[in-house]
């Protein structure tokens, strides 16, 4: 008989604390060199690979126990699966075979087991031959060896599609054991590739019956992947440096100290991030480090976390980061013939959210833009077309720079970013797993209405800025981006003039230890500072809370209940997903909680795809685009309005829903949201000739000098009311005053260099409201 070999490619990632590091510099840095190519958004391109022998070097040090983690939960995997087909023809092959995912189980040599909810309601066993399948994002496993997959299914029943006709599919049982020859290990802080293979050769069909099967999935092998881009550091120093190629080969920072440590380790480049900033804010990007913020190029061999664990110690370093992976917020969907059938009733959530009836009082500022920071969004779609601007994609480009070092010439390369003028890309065909995902998005935020095509976007006129910072990822078999690729793109969305910006993607935020976390290597710290400048700026920013059903924490986030970047950051409107089968009452199963502000249907949602198509996705990532969308429409009725009292608008009219800490402050409701704003007298609105962003500094006196400043605003009713929101005081803790009438004054600072900012509001005698960023700095 035919045989036909499915292989599925399952990727497990841990993304973990760490400590108790120990050195292990090497002499001949040189003698194996970080070489990759990054290409985001380019269809084909890929993200770089680390080989086997670097991988095992951090999987000895986490099995020893060198680097440990300070988790008291177990550690978020990250699952997901694609599959390949063999070229073996088979006549009876049907074009789909679709079963029914319910769970998946793992269990431990120890006997554990480890069970976690499926993301997908259907998986396709023949789908390779198009894109990959996502079955499962994360789950919670221990480090050690695992001698049993189980797949659970709904049911025993599946079906086929064979030229056209669909057929029903009797398995042999609703659960699937994969065989092993042996156990698989797990190593936390690492990720884990898992090629299976699925024998077809039960597979018989019947014209008059169908199809009966008896899935025969073997593990073939197993290895270890780093969840981070190997060999790059991201530094931020506490003053600005210039970099020196030194007469020994290494790239110094002008610094004694923190030389000896480039030198220790080998430094092939020094990369300013502020060489791609282009015509941001100058005083804005000051305030949040973006010019003292270098990436730090090392060999291919060397153990970058070792090097940032030494860093971070230096007198002159501020802060060290690793350039670790972000995935999108999405469950797989379902496929696009499956989905027409619903193709008319968007009514079923757009109809709970209030949107018929905001439809009738704004349907959005043609003047405004809406950024989607994805994979690339068709523009060619019949119901995108006229409505998107394509900006650059973020891309890291490799550059080889020619070294001498002890007499031996090598190639060093580093990252290089075209923020202003990369390639653009429009995505055409789903090559992957998530190729289509931008366009969906941007469907829900902006799909053209009245067209007789399709569905209709929340927002009816305003623009949909495209931002790809997506690439291919051979170890997920699917598109990732990472923390400098995101923090570009919010850039990119900041300077291209967005008011709203929309992140439907995400990763885990840990913090890396060593000696009881005395040192300490961050992740995501370039969205977070993006994140800040963007916030600054007055522009509201929304991501998808994520999709592993757990408790995630604000920015920085505890070992108890880790962060997830970006919807973490308290500048971050994050979104849980609401579902379906609750007439969107309740969380989606998948949807993180927590730090969660606001909730949104999350599934069955219905929007753009690529080929011209719809689709039904679910996921924390369909619902991020629904509030981006609300937010546009708010900033449509009142463009003046502070992120912060645009988040404060959405939740003084949102439906209410039971369980705060599922749903935040409810369910979206942006009908409600338009008709208490259109009853609402005009609010005040903070002046400044200094401190905001596209201003200079505003003047916290002198190093030995005392100072004041005293606020101002227009307009509301008066008389005004001042307070401080957040961030840090100029001077020392406490010694800086201020009153309700906006006057603040404080003692000689006795600092110069990075100054200070903080957010005030002022509030009128009808309770409405302003907030304003303020950037306060000393001289000598």
């Amino acid at each position: 008989m035919n045989r036909k070999i499915i292989g599925i490619t399952i990727l497990v990632s841990a993304l973990l604390s760490i400590s108790c590091n120990k050195s292990t510099s090497s002499e001949n840095w040189l003698n194996s060199l970080l070489t990759f190519s990054l290409s985001v958004g380019q269809q084909g391109s890929q993200l770089p690979t680390t080989s086997p022998e670097i991988v095992e070097m951090y999987a000895d040090k986490f099995r020893s126990g060198e680097y440990q983690t300070n988790s008291a939960s177990s550690p978020i995997f990250k699952v997901s699966a694609s599959l390949s087909v063999s070229s073996e023809p088979v006549d009876f092959l049907p074009d789909q075979l679709k079963i029914s995912l319910k769970e998946i189980e793992l269990v431990s040599s120890e006997g554990t087991s480890t069970i976690q909810a499926t993301f997908v309601d259907e998986l396709d066993l023949l789908k390779a031959k198009q894109s990959p399948a996502l079955i499962l994002k994360r789950m919670g496993l221990e480090s050690g060896f695992y001698k049993q997959i189980k797949l659970r299914l709904t049911s025993a029943n599946g079906t086929a599609i064979r030229s056209g006709q669909q057929y029903p599919v009797v398995l042999s049982s609703d659960e699937i054991i994969i065989k092993q020859s042996s156990p698989f290990e797990i190593v936390n802080g690492l990720d884990a590739n898992l090629i299976l293979e699925t024998d077809f050769s039960s597979l018989v069909f019947s014209p008059d019956t169908g199809y009966t099967f008896a899935p025969q999935i073997t593990l073939k092998e197993s290895n270890l992947a780093l969840p981070f881009i190997q060999g790059v550091a991201i530094v931020k120093f506490k003053t600005k440096i210039t970099k020196i190629l030194k007469p020994e080969g290494y790239m110094g920072a002008g610094l004694e100290s923190t030389d000896l440590i480039l030198k220790k380790y080998g430094c092939g480049e020094i990369y300013p991030l502020s060489d791609n900033l282009g015509d941001l804010d100058p005083e804005a990007s000051s305030a949040v480090g973006f010019d003292r913020t270098y990436l730090l190029v090392f060999g291919a061999t060397m153990d970058i976390l070792e090097v940032l664990f030494q860093l971070s110690a230096d007198p002159n370093v501020e802060q060290v980061s690793l350039n670790n992976y972000v995935d999108s917020s999405v469950t797989s969907p379902n496929d696009p013939q499956a989905s027409l059938y619903y193709g008319g009733q968007q009514i079923r959530y757009l109809n709970r959210i209030g949107a018929y009836d905001a439809w009738d009082i704004s349907q959005g500022d043609p003047d405004m833009t809406i950024a989607v920071i994805d994979t690339g969004v068709d523009d060619g779609h019949p119901d995108l077309q006229g409505r998107v601007v394509q900006g650059p994609s973020v891309i890291f480009k490799s550059v080889i720079l020619p070294i001498q070092i002890q007499g031996i010439v090598g190639t060093m390369p580093f990252i290089y970013t075209y923020p202003d003028y990369g390639p653009i890309f429009v995505p055409k065909q789903p090559i992957y797993g998530s190729s289509a995902h931008g366009t969906h998005v941007a469907g829900i935020i902006g799909a053209t209405a009245n067209n007789s095509t399709g569905g209709a976007g929340i927002n009816w006129n305003s623009k949909v800025l495209s931002i790809p910072v997506f690439s291919y990822s051979s170890e997920a078999n699917d598109l990732r981006t990472s923390d400098i690729q995101v923090a570009m793109g919010i850039l990119e969305a900041a300077r291209r003039g967005a008011k709203v910006i929309n992140m439907s993607l995400g990763g885990e935020g840990f913090t890396y230890c060593m000696l009881g976390c005395q040192l300490q290597v961050f992740t995501n710290t370039a969205e977070r500072d993006a994140v800040t400048y963007a916030y600054n700026k007055r522009i509201v920013i929304v991501a998808s809370a994520g999709n592993e059903n757990r408790s995630i924490s604000t920015y920085p986030g505890t070992p108890e209940y880790r962060a997830a970047y970006p919807a973490s950051f308290n500048e971050v409107i994050s979104v849980g997903a609401l579902d379906y089968f609750y007439s969107y009452n309740q969380r989606a199963s998948f949807s993180n909680f927590g730090k969660v502000d606001i909730s949104a249907p999350g599934t069955y949602i219905y929007s753009t795809v690529l080929e011209n198509g719809y689709a039904n996705y679910h996921g924390t990532s369909m619902a991020a685009p629904m509030v981006a969308a609300f937010a546009s429409i708010i900033l449509a009725r009142s463009p003046d309005l502070h992120p912060s009292m645009v988040k404060e608008k959405m939740c003084n009219s949102a439906t209410v829903l039971t369980n705060t800490n599922w749903h935040g402050c409810g369910r979206i409701n942006i009908g409600a949201t338009l008709t208490a704003m259109n009853a609402e007298l005009p609010p005040p609105k903070i002046t400044s000739n200094c401190g905001a962003p596209g201003q200079p500094a505003c003047w916290s006196g002198m190093y030995l000098q005392s100072w004041n400043h005293q606020f101002t605003a227009t307009g509301g009713t008066p008389p005004y009311v001042w307070s401080h929101v957040k961030g840090t005081l100029p001077g020392a803790a406490g010694s800086t005053k201020y009153n309700s009438s906006g006057y603040m004054w404080g003692p000689p600072t006795y600092w110069w260099g990075p100054g200070w900012t903080f957010e005030m509001k002022v509030t009128d005698a009808n309770g409405n409201s302003d907030i304003r960023s303020f950037y306060f700095a000393s001289t000598l």
